[in-house]
């Protein structure tokens, strides 16, 4: 009885290679659902630059509002100082 070698040889690897690539380059990238809504780029209440928009203003107002309420603190702070010393 012969021993039969059944380990693919190097060219059987590199062909299984080489088709592997050939084909996930072929494909296109699919992306889920809620991926393509969030990237998408149009305008619109269902798209992904209004989400992207909307959240990009909610931080810019919530920094505006932390530093004008340090600003008008310190301006009470200042005037209130300024009365308490008349």
């Amino acid at each position: 009885m012969f021993y039969q070698d059944l380990s693919p040889s190097n060219d059987t690897i590199a062909a299984n290679s080489r088709n592997a690539a050939e084909s996930s380059l072929s494909k296109p990238i699919q992306l889920t659902v809620k991926a393509q809504i969030l990237l998408s780029p149009t305008v619109g209440p269902n798209s992904g630059l209004w989400w992207w928009s909307s959240l990009f203003m909610i931080v810019i107002a919530m920094a505006l509002s932390y530093f004008l309420r340090e600003k008008l603190i310190s301006i009470w702070l200042i005037f209130s100082i300024k009365i308490y010393l008349d």
